[in-house]
């Protein structure tokens, strides 16, 4: 699949606004040497100088002065131009990486999965508060607890443990598609969140029977594990989603500039001659700016609701 027409116009145009550009920074930088040696030569004790000679200082100060802001206005339009045409270039390039480029969309199936388990997660600090608050019930009264008939506190625990469990498992599955699906360059920053370490259903079971101490002690230890989640973990564990959000878009990026930068070079080589500036600058602004206001000002002044008979 190559490039469309339309891309390769916008490089070969950003090609010839990144010349300017670079063509009136030199231009700027040699001027303002200039003035600086300009500015040496000024005539000591001004009313004691000759007319002359004033008078030429004058007249070169004001010409530099008049060049360097011509040169700052031409370096503002092609500034604007340049950031025009990456906003038009960077869809364009990105929509042809995911086509092209197996390694590049793999970093939005990373996005997907991140906020796949994210979704998931959601449904944690309501299963983990349940989980915390049936861990109480038994903890605030023990004895009674095992007393009840059929022991309803430890079904109703279990319950609620089993559902923890079966979310967590649901997580790591997620978890470990991401790990297979992310790039090997930003494997190391791109990673979900660690998950709480909380009971399941298996020390459910064995509560039941432990001595009325050790009871007291593990589900103390447990209510004040997920409570400390739902209090701090949870958003702990956001914050570093977010960042391996953030990390992936880091590298996604990356790969696209690197990939764009050598679309530049070829494109600077290969697809521009040599013009005027001034020439440039209108035909871009021309082409882009002119014709785009005009687009928006047609669409604003056209009324959807009359339609031609």
């Amino acid at each position: 699949m190559e490039l469309s027409d339309a891309t390769i116009e916008h490089l070969r145009d950003e090609a010839y606004a990144s010349l300017c550009r670079q063509a009136l920074e030199s231009a700027l930088q040699r001027l303002e040497q200039e003035k600086a040696e300009l500015a040496s030569t000024r005539p000591p004790f001004g009313v004691l100088a000759r007319k002359e000679t004033r008078e030429a200082f004058t007249r070169s100060m004001r010409t530099a002065t008049e060049s360097e802001t011509v040169l700052r206005s031409r370096l503002v339009q092609i500034s604007q131009l340049e950031t025009w045409l990456q906003g038009i270039l960077r869809p364009e390039l990105r929509e042809y990486l995911m086509a092209v480029a197996p390694e590049y969309r793999r970093f939005a199936i990373t996005h997907e999965m991140l906020d796949q388990w994210g979704t998931a997660f959601g449904a944690m600090p309501e299963l983990v508060l349940a989980l915390a608050r049936d861990i109480g019930a038994i903890r605030q009264n023990p004895e009674a607890a095992r007393a009840r008939r059929e022991l309803h506190l430890f079904a109703v625990l279990r319950d609620t443990a089993l559902r923890v469990e079966e979310q967590l498992f649901r997580l790591d599955a997620i978890a470990k598609q991401l790990e297979a699906t992310v790039p090997a360059i930003a494997s190391s920053e791109v990673r979900t969140p660690a998950l709480p370490d909380l009971r399941h259903v298996a020390w459910v079971n064995t509560l039941a029977v432990m001595p009325l101490d050790q009871l007291v002690a593990e589900t103390t230890a447990a209510e004040k594990a997920a409570r400390a989640f739902v209090a701090q973990g949870h958003r702990t564990a956001l914050i570093r989603l977010q960042a391996s959000h953030d990390s992936c878009t880091g590298y996604e990026e990356a790969y696209l500039e690197r990939y764009w930068n050598q679309l530049r070079t070829h494109a600077q080589t290969h697809y521009v001659e040599e013009r005027d500036i001034a020439e440039v600058i209108a035909s871009l602004t021309h082409r882009y700016v002119t014709t785009d206001l005009a687009r928006r000002q047609l669409a604003l002044t056209t009324n959807p609701f009359l339609v031609e008979r």
